[in-house]
């Protein structure tokens, strides 16, 4: 007697998990029925005496054996992310050449027991709206990174991925001189404002607004107000 063993190697359930036949009249050897495999969205791809095999003998067919036999099941996935280059200059995928295409892919497949596969993912060059490098987000509004440029990264669905890029808030900053402090004083010396921060190729402001400081005649002098020339 000769027992095949089956091991569901990821999958969901297999008909069965052993198979057994008869040897007769000095044969060496007998066939076994291959059990059916299950495994929600995966593509069955057979039986395989070797567990990590990418094809096999497909359920139902007959297999030989000489001897005692482990068989797994062999199934698959495939996985594929969209990286957008969301105004970005291009993004280059790992090992491939820049694009300034909308869109590019990059996939890879999991197989037998995995549960996830790994995806690098596409360097970024930035716009010069928004020169600096933040990363890749699921949302194409995002202001932060959820997954750095050329890094791997496991995934078991479909995904979609932005670049994201930025050009760094501005501070401005205003500096008020009282020629004659016999004549006035002023309520501040200086003051700030600041250009907001821009992401994914929207160009930034290039000015922002301050409130000037309060001029204080003394006695017997008059304010005029405040100008960038001191000669005004």
């Amino acid at each position: 007697k000769l027992t095949a063993t089956f091991n569901t190697n990821g999958a969901t359930s297999i008909g069965e998990n052993t198979a057994s036949c008869e040897r007769y009249n000095g044969a060496t050897s007998c066939q076994v029925t291959l059990p059916t495999i299950t495994r929600n969205g995966f593509t069955i791809n057979g039986w395989s005496t070797n567990k990590d095999a990418t094809s096999g003998t497909a359920a139902g067919e007959k297999v030989t054996l000489t001897g005692n036999a482990t068989y797994y099941a062999l199934s698959s996935k495939g996985v594929t992310l969209t990286f957008y280059r969301n105004n970005a200059t291009s993004i280059t995928p790992s090992g491939g050449s820049a694009s300034t295409a909308t869109s590019l892919t990059q996939s890879c497949t999991i197989r037998n027991a995995a549960t996830t596969c790994n995806i690098t993912s596409p360097t970024i060059t930035a716009p010069s709206n928004t020169p600096t490098v933040v990363g890749w987000n699921t949302n194409a509004s995002a202001t932060t990174s959820a997954w750095t440029v050329n890094t791997a990264k496991a995934f078991s669905a479909n995904a979609s991925y932005y670049a994201i890029t930025r050009k760094d808030a501005v501070t401005r900053t205003a500096t008020f001189t009282v020629q004659d402090t016999n004549a006035a004083t002023a309520s501040a010396t200086s003051a700030n404002c600041t250009i907001a921060a821009t992401y994914n190729g929207q160009a930034q402001g290039t000015t922002c607004e301050i409130t000037s400081p309060t001029l204080t005649a003394k006695s017997g002098y008059q304010v005029v107000g405040w100008n960038t020339n001191k000669d005004a």
